[in-house]
C-alpha cells in the first residue's frame, strides 16, 4: 500500500510533496527498504519533499536538510551533519541521537576556539560560540562515539577521568558507562571487536576526545520550559 501510495504522489511530478509520516505503521526491516527508495526517487526526479517525522534516525537517513521544532518553533535548520555535531541549543544536542553534556565556566573564547573549565577543574577545548563570553556558564557536549578510550600515557584535546560502572555489547557496537568524580555518568561508544573478557567494572579508566568534535553551549538554551 505505501508502494502504491508514493508512487502516486510521484506520477504526476509535482513541484513539493508533503508526506507525514508515512512509514510509522511499516516494521523495522521494510521501514528502512522505503526509506531508500524515497531517498532514491527523490534523487531521480529533483522533487521537494517536506517529510515530517517523529523518527530521529529517519530524519537523519531521509534529509539534505532538516529543521527540528520545539514548541511550535525552529529550533535549528541545517544539514544533519550541522545538526548532530554542531547543534546549537542544549534541545537540539539532546534531541538527536546520544550526548555528554558537561557543566563548565568559559575559560576564553575566540574566534578560533573556545577553553571552559569543568567542575573538578578540568579544562576541556570546545569548537567557537560567539554568544559565550569569559565567565559564562555553559555545557560542552561531545557524542558518546567521539570519546575514545586512552590507555595511561595516551593524550587527547580533551581528557576525564572516571569509574567504570558498566560495559555493554548491544551487537555491532559496545558501551562504556562510566562515573565522573563530581558524580555525573558518562557514555562512550566504541565498534564491538570482541568479547569483553574479564570485567573491570569499578575501576579508573580515562576517555579523550578531540576539541573538534567537542561543542560549546549557553547553558539552558532550547530547553522545554
Amino acid at each position: 500500500q505505501q508502494r502504491i501510495a508514493l508512487a502516486r504522489a510521484f506520477v504526476y511530478e509535482p513541484s513539493i510533496i508533503l508526506m507525514d509520516e508515512p512509514l510509522g505503521a511499516l516494521d523495522k526491516k521494510l521501514r528502512d527498504h522505503l526509506q531508500l527508495e524515497i531517498k532514491h526517487l527523490h534523487e531521480q526526479l529533483g522533487i521537494t519533499v517536506l517529510y515530517v517525522t517523529h523518527d530521529q534516525e529517519e530524519a537523519m537517513v531521509m534529509s539534505d536538510r532538516i529543521c527540528l521544532m520545539n514548541n511550535a518553533s525552529i529550533e535549528q535548520l541545517g544539514t544533519p551533519d550541522d545538526l548532530y555535531f554542531r547543534p546549537q541549543t542544549e534541545f537540539a544536542a539532546d534531541f538527536l541521537g546520544e550526548s555528554n553534556m558537561i557543566e563548565c565556566v568559559v575559560k576564553t573564547s575566540t574566534s578560533k576556539q573556545i577553553t571552559a573549565t569543568g567542575p573538578d577543574g578540568t579544562v576541556f577545548k570546545a569548537l567557537p560560540n560567539p554568544q559565550l563570553d569569559r565567565g559564562k556558564t555553559c555545557k560542552i557536549m561531545v557524542r558518546p562515539e567521539c570519546m575514545t578510550l586512552l590507555g595511561a600515557r595516551s593524550k587527547a584535546d580533551n581528557m576525564v577521568t572516571a569509574r567504570l560502572n558498566e560495559t555493554i555489547i548491544t551487537g555491532a557496537v559496545t558501551k562504556t558507562y562510566a562515573q565522573l568524580t563530581n558524580g555525573q555518568e558518562i557514555t562512550a561508544t566504541q565498534l564491538t571487536t570482541g568479547p569483553l573478557g574479564k570485567s573491570s567494572k569499578g575501576n579508573t579508566i580515562k576517555l579523550g576526545w578531540p576539541a573538534e568534535r567537542t561543542v560549546a553551549l549557553a547553558a539552558g538554551t532550547g530547553t522545554n520550559p
